[in-house]
């Protein structure tokens, strides 16, 4: 499909440049509507991870004027499910990309109205779980679909990537709900499918990884070591706050050191230095070294001071403000009020914090603490003025916070009633759907009724006109096996030419012996009893049968049959075997052939007859 490789095109022109993007847009101009909603989609992902925030909004703007494109096949729903599956940031930069009604009739049509091959719904429940993930925001449903879909792909063998995009849904939607239990049996289960399906070693790393980060959190280092220790990070690639404290965790001080020594060694950038120093710090605070404490503070300070631009974020202030704590321990008040004024005066310098508060709680939390720290600062000192206008400050931003968390918990609860409202027209829409296949269930039974009846009729029909032409056959061959009996007796004192001796002993012995009952008989086999070679026995044959070699011998087996019939037996399996057929289905196309009945209709015409 031309789609797809326009998709491919725009990943490389993600890498290439903003330039091309808008010629892939260009270029879809043509397109069907659902083909251009993914391009846009597309683009405006794209545009959004090159950091060009206006060249996204002039997409969006192309995006909101298309009607959303209805599903007319299968590969049009899966373009367009696909699109919203994948976790990223478009889902917060307009509303209208979360349309629950929209998406929950793709999903429905996916479900209901298309027959799926296993490996289409394994690819369906690997989309449906990441939209229940990502947009919905139903974390118990994604955990349940991506099981589903986990049980599917070990039954048909899916791919790895397959298997490892729903074992990570799955893995996100238990830590979403806090289910340790859960956790922890999906991490047995991650290992048994790395091993069944071969993981390659980065994706092991990754899940390991990701494993190892959850029990850091948790405060459970040790497992966290056992995790992170099965990767190639933990000793090698850069410096990983998280490993220090691992190591401290699990009181091996030594090792924590050591690994900021090797990385201060691989990685001299000043900022990584400075980071090291602050976690130097922590260490020997732990080991209660107050001079090795004041020490590394004090060098982890004085090279974020030399680079004032990588203040401007929350975390890296963390130095700045221990250290404005330790000079108020000393005494140093004015020291330490200068250092919280220059801490507060890079994070809020140039931002509208009251916009950017909702999207980073936590570290908003820290920036207003910080903000009260400096309030007692300047209360402790007599400076009640700039204490009233901090606190202010401070009460500002906590309703702006407060304000946040609400608009939050609001569009949380909204998407809740969308979600509610989708799962109830799914179901209504689910029932609708049942009855209508009810019903068309009964008309196509009356119909397959009617039909049947005239079948049945035509078949009678058939099997009459059959029997007709059998009795037909039959007296002519009884005509000519008279006639050939009388040309026997004619020349019967006469001398015989070789082609007649030869087919007189080749048929005395084949039906003498029954050599035809034979399944693995064949014509070099009849060839050896005469003595001569294929073509002068196949021209002896025709001459004396008017049939070549494969139907004179089938012909000998279809009478011997017809003669265990008039016997009594009605074995199909038996009759096919002990006539000399190789397989049944051979029976049933030769007997048919020389009777025109199938073995089951001549049995049943010939109990008719003698009943």
């Amino acid at each position: 499909m031309e789609l797809c490789k326009q998709m491919d095109s725009a990943r490389l022109y993600c890498i290439n440049g903003q330039q091309k993007i808008d010629s892939l847009v260009k270029l879809s101009v043509g397109f069907s509507s659902a083909e251009r909603y993914v391009v846009l989609f597309h683009a405006m992902e794209y545009s959004l991870s090159l950091f060009h925030k206006e060249q996204a909004i002039r997409y969006l703007q192309s995006f909101d004027s298309l009607p959303l494109p209805k599903s007319c096949d299968k590969a049009t729903a899966f373009l367009l499910l696909d699109c919203h599956s994948q976790g990223n940031n478009l889902l917060y930069f307009s509303p209208r990309l979360v349309a629950p009604q929209w998406i929950g009739s793709l999903l429905f049509d996916m479900e209901n109205r298309w027959q799926l091959t296993p490996q289409e719904r394994l690819r369906f429940l690997v989309i449906k779980s990441g939209i229940y993930f990502n947009i919905f925001k139903e974390y118990k449903s994604a955990l349940i679909i991506a099981n589903e879909g986990i049980k599917l792909a070990k039954k048909h063998r899916a791919n790895q990537k397959m298997i490892m995009d729903l074992f990570w849904i799955s893995f996100q939607s238990a830590l979403q709900l806090e289910e340790d239990d859960q956790l922890l049996a999906m991490k047995d289960d991650f290992i048994k499918l790395s091993e069944t399906y071969q993981f390659d070693s980065l994706a092991k790393e990754s899940i390991y990884y990701t494993f190892g980060a959850l029990y850091e959190q948790q405060g459970d280092y040790h497992e966290a070591y056992a995790c992170l220790n099965k990767t190639k990070r933990m000793h090698s690639g850069g410096y990983n706050t998280m490993y220090t404290r691992i190591y401290v965790g699990i009181d091996s001080i030594p090792a924590a050191l050591a690994y900021i020594e090797k990385k201060r060694k691989e990685n001299p950038h000043p900022l990584i230095l400075a980071r090291m120093a602050w976690d130097e710090s922590y260490i020997h605070q732990k080991q209660g070294d107050n001079a090795g404490y004041e020490r590394c503070l004090l060098q982890s300070v004085e090279i974020y001071d030399r680079f004032p631009q990588s203040q401007n974020e929350v975390n890296s202030c963390a130095p700045s403000e221990a250290y404005a704590r330790m000079l108020w321990k000393q005494g140093k008040h004015s020291e330490a009020i200068q250092r919280m004024e220059l801490v507060n005066s890079k994070l809020t310098a140039g931002k509208d914090f009251s916009k950017s508060v909702g999207f980073k709680f936590h570290d908003s939390s820290i920036q207003i603490n910080r903000l009260r720290l400096l309030r007692d600062y300047y209360n402790a000192t007599g400076r009640t003025a700039d204490a009233f206008r901090q606190s202010l400050l401070c009460d500002s931003l906590e309703q702006e916070l407060a304000k946040a968390r609400l608009l939050a918990e609001r569009q949380k609860t909204t998407t809740a009633t969308y979600t509610m409202e989708l799962v109830g027209n799914l179901e209504l829409r689910a029932s609708e759907f049942l009855q209508e296949r009810q019903k068309l269930y009964f008309t196509y039974s009356i119909l397959g009724g009617t039909l049947l009846g005239v079948v049945v009729l035509l078949l009678l029909y058939q099997q009459r006109e059959r029997q007709l032409n059998v009795l037909y056959t039959r007296q002519k061959e009884i005509e000519q096996l008279h006639a050939e009996k009388q040309q026997i007796v004619s020349v019967k004192n006469d001398v015989l030419s070789p082609e007649d001796q030869l087919f007189k002993d080749l048929e005395q012995r084949f039906y003498q012996e029954e050599l035809f009952r034979n399944p693995g008989f064949s014509r070099d086999d009849l060839c050896k009893l005469g003595g001569s070679n294929r073509m002068y026995i196949s021209t002896c044959i025709n001459k004396y049968t008017g049939t070549n070699i494969n139907q004179w011998i089938n012909k000998a087996r279809i009478d011997y049959a017809i003669r265990l019939i008039a016997n009594g037996e009605s074995d199909l399996t038996r009759l096919s075997e002990q006539s000399g057929f190789s397989s049944i289905k051979t029976f049933f196309r030769s007997f048919k052939q020389f009777t025109n009945l199938t073995p089951r209709q001549y049995i049943v015409r010939e109990e008719q007859k003698n009943g």
